[in-house]
C-alpha cells in the first residue's frame, strides 16, 4: 500500500512506502545508469545506509536519526558531485530516500510526465 502525505505548508505531497517492500538486485534487471550509481553509493561506505535497487530505482535506507531535511537540501549538488564520475549514458533515475520515520523521492534527468506532475 502506497500512501501520500503532506510534507509541508507548500502542499508538497511525498509518497509513504511500507517497510516490507521486495527488493529487486539482480544486477542483470538493472540499466548500466542505475548500476553505476548503486556501484558509486555502496562504495562511498556510508555507515548505517543501506543502498538497493527497487525496480528502476535506488532505495536509500538510513539510520533513524539522519535528518532529512538536511540531507534533502544538499541532495542535488552531492549528486551532481558524485555524477562527474559516471561516463553511461544518462537515463531517468528515481532516488527513494527513507530513515524509518519519512520518506521523499528526488529524480535525476526527469521526464516531460515527472516534470508536469503537482
Amino acid at each position: 500500500m502506497v500512501r501520500w502525505q503532506n510534507l509541508s505548508a507548500n502542499n508538497r505531497f511525498i509518497k509513504t512506502i511500507p517497510a516490507s517492500i521486495p527488493f529487486i538486485s539482480k544486477r542483470s534487471m538493472m540499466n548500466a545508469y542505475q548500476q553505476k550509481w548503486l556501484e558509486l553509493l555502496q562504495a562511498a561506505n556510508l555507515q548505517g545506509w543501506k543502498v538497493s535497487a527497487l525496480g528502476n530505482d535506488i532505495y536509500v535506507d538510513m539510520p533513524l536519526v539522519t535528518n532529512l531535511k538536511l540531507i534533502r537540501d544538499n541532495l542535488p549538488q552531492t549528486l551532481a558531485l558524485m555524477s562527474l564520475d559516471i561516463t553511461v549514458s544518462k537515463s531517468r533515475l528515481k532516488f527513494i530516500i527513507h530513515n524509518g520515520y519519512e520518506n521523499f523521492e528526488y529524480i535525476l534527468n526527469p521526464h516531460e510526465e515527472d516534470l508536469n506532475e503537482e
